[in-house]
């Protein structure tokens, strides 16, 4: 949702100023991002996203996290709708935008 946000800001800023946007998009794969918010939600936000370079105690941490959990499946399809539909309001809005 804040990303849509953000863009919406943007198509505002284009509209009045008629600033040409170009937006630089990486793509997550869904499964992956489940997992890790699991990952994380399940460690009480305990993990940070990344660790520093050099820091083994936040590796070590991220490789306790990773294994030997159960990733449940009952709502796994949903959240991966959910991500994939807010994925599609992205690239819509940014077509609309006609941003590149």
């Amino acid at each position: 949702e804040k990303a849509l946000q953000g863009l919406e800001l943007l198509g505002r800023l284009k509209e009045e100023n008629g600033t040409q946007i170009k937006v630089i998009r990486s793509k997550r794969n869904l499964l992956d991002v489940v997992i890790s918010r699991y990952k994380h939600k399940g460690n009480k936000g305990n993990i940070h996203a990344h660790c520093r370079k050099g820091d083994e105690k936040c590796v070590q941490q991220h490789m306790k996290a990773s294994s030997g959990f159960v990733l449940p499946t009952r709502r796994l399809l949903s959240q991966m709708k959910e991500l994939n539909d807010m994925e599609m309001r992205i690239d819509r809005l940014l077509s609309k935008m006609k941003v590149p």
